[in-house]
């Protein structure tokens, strides 16, 4: 028996078993800060309210969007240059592309609480010449 070949796989496989939970600590503590932590949720939900804002702003005939994604509570507030999602003091802002034609009604969208459950109920109404952000409650399909 080689006693030397026996050590030199017992360190390679200490190493390697050394390493990779040094990833798995890592990669551990990537997931926990990222579940916990709401910017990356602000920012995602800014830039899809906005570019649905933006789509609604492109529909040549009257149009309804229900905005029916998971809103965990935000504060969405629509102005002319951007939709801004809202958490306590901190604003997270995505701007949009303003159509000229249309006039958007500038206004704030506050979470309801639903089944013990705070939602953001978004509708973007729209016709020739306007566009609406308005609270109201998803139908059921």
């Amino acid at each position: 028996m080689n006693k030397r070949g026996d050590l030199e796989i017992s360190l390679n496989l200490l190493i390697d078993i050394i390493l990779l939970a040094v990833v798995i600590l890592i990669f551990a503590q990537a997931v926990v800060s990222v579940s916990t932590n709401t910017d990356f949720l602000k920012r995602f939900s800014a830039k899809n309210v906005a570019l649905m804002t933006d789509t609604a702003y492109t529909s040549p005939y009257p149009l309804e969007v229900m905005y029916k994604e998971k809103t965990y509570g935000f504060t969405y507030d629509f102005n002319e240059e951007s939709v801004d999602v809202i958490e306590g003091a901190e604003r997270t802002k995505y701007e949009i592309i303003r159509d000229t034609k249309k006039d958007l009604s500038m206004r704030t969208i506050a979470p309801v609480e639903i089944d013990g459950e705070k939602i953001v109920p978004i509708l973007l109404v729209t016709d020739t010449n306007s566009l609406v952000p308005v609270s109201a409650l998803p139908k059921e399909d």
